[in-house]
């Protein structure tokens, strides 16, 4: 007696669309959010919180780009004195652009420990493991 036995299985797009990683998916779309919110207690903090803000404003959730914009953001992240050529001075006359100081001068930060430059690495290196369970949950609920 013979048994014959077939297995058809989605297609391989399928397969990850059913998972939610799919460009701009459920799991994408966890990450995004999980970057936005677990980055904030690394971000400096002004008085008007404009820097941390602007990370849910410039941020489309799902696009896998976690943007803070502010004209000050870059300064901020990289943690170095940029001063302006023509005075020398932290304050740059309008469309002048600024050059890091020399020699090489680091930022000091209010606010907290963690509130400081490199706040995305900081939180990855804290928050990784964190982040791998989360995206697993989603693939769990999805996959019932």
């Amino acid at each position: 007696m013979r048994v014959v036995a077939s297995l058809y299985l989605p297609s391989i797009e399928q397969m990850i669309k059913d998972c939610g990683l799919d460009e701009g998916g459920e799991v994408q779309k966890t990450i995004d959010q999980f970057v936005l919110e677990r980055s904030e207690p690394y971000i400096p903090m002004d008085d008007a919180r404009q820097l941390i803000l602007s990370g849910s404003r410039a941020t489309k959730i799902g696009s896998g780009e976690v943007i803070w914009d502010t004209p000050y953001a870059h300064y901020q992240y990289e943690g170095l004195l940029m001063v302006s050529p023509s005075t020398g001075s932290a304050w740059a006359k309008y469309g002048e652009q600024k050059e890091y100081a020399t020699p090489l001068k680091t930022l000091n930060y209010h606010g907290g420990d963690n509130r400081k430059d490199h706040w995305f690495d900081r939180m990855m290196i804290d928050k990784k493991e964190e982040l791998i369970e989360e995206c697993q949950k989603v693939i769990n609920r999805r996959l019932g």
